[in-house]
C-alpha cells in the first residue's frame, strides 16, 4: 500500500502563481501545471493543452492515452507530452518489435524443416498405432503407448518454439541493458540507449 501511495507526487505547482504546494493544500477548481515528464499530482480535468499520458501504473494500459481539453486525468500518471511517440523508450520499443518481426536464418531454416518434420512425426506415430491394430497384434495397448511415446518425444514444439523465443529474449535483454545491435546481413539496426 505504501508503494502505491508513493506513486503520486506530494507536491503540485499552482498554474496562476507558479508556487509549489503540497497536494493536500490544493482546493477544488484550482488549476495546476504539469510539465512534460512529470507525474500528475491529483485527479482532475484538462483545462488547457493536450498531451499523451502514461497510465500503465494505474490501469495497465501499455500505450499512452491522448488527453485533450475536458479529458479526465488521474493522479500518479505521467504527462508524456504530445511527442511521446518520439521519445527514446518509444523508439526502442518500436525497433525491438521490428527486429522481432524479421526472421533470422535459423528461424527460416527451422520453419522450413517443420513443414516436413511435423507431418512425418504424426504419420510415424499413427503407423505405430494403426499397423499393429490392422495386423491384430495381441498387445495393442503396448503399441498405442509406443505411438504416444513417439509422438511426444518426436514432437517438434521445442525445436520450433526455441528459436523465436531465444531471439525475442535476446533482443529484449539487449534493449533493457542498453546495447547496440547491428545486423549487417539484414541491413537493419537496433539502436538502443
Amino acid at each position: 500500500m505504501s508503494s502505491l501511495m508513493s506513486l503520486a507526487p506530494r507536491k503540485a505547482v499552482i498554474a496562476e502563481t507558479g508556487l509549489e504546494v503540497g497536494v493536500d493544500e490544493v482546493m477544488i477548481n484550482t488549476v495546476v501545471s504539469v510539465k512534460a515528464g512529470e507525474s500528475i499530482p491529483i485527479d482532475g480535468v484538462v483545462v488547457d493543452g493536450s498531451c499523451d499520458v502514461d497510465e500503465k501504473t494505474l490501469t495497465g494500459e501499455s500505450f499512452p492515452v491522448s488527453k485533450h481539453r475536458e479529458s479526465t486525468v488521474l493522479a500518479a500518471t505521467i504527462n508524456l507530452n504530445a511527442l511521446a511517440r518520439d521519445c527514446v523508450v518509444a523508439k526502442m520499443t518500436k525497433l525491438v518489435e521490428e527486429a522481432q518481426k524479421r526472421q533470422t536464418k535459423t528461424q527460416r531454416f527451422i520453419d522450413k524443416c517443420s513443414r516436413y518434420y511435423t507431418p512425418a512425426v504424426v504419420i510415424l506415430a499413427a503407423c505405430f498405432a494403426v499397423i499393429p491394430a490392422l495386423l491384430k497384434v495381441h498387445n495393442l495397448s503396448h503399441w498405442f503407448h509406443l505411438a504416444l511415446v513417439v509422438l511426444v518425444s518426436g514432437c517438434p514444439c521445442g525445436l520450433i518454439l526455441s528459436t523465436p523465443v531465444a531471439t525475442f529474449c535476446a533482443l529484449t535483454k539487449a534493449a533493457t541493458s542498453g546495447f547496440l545491435i547491428i545486423s549487417l546481413l539484414c541491413k537493419h539496426a537496433l539502436i538502443v540507449g
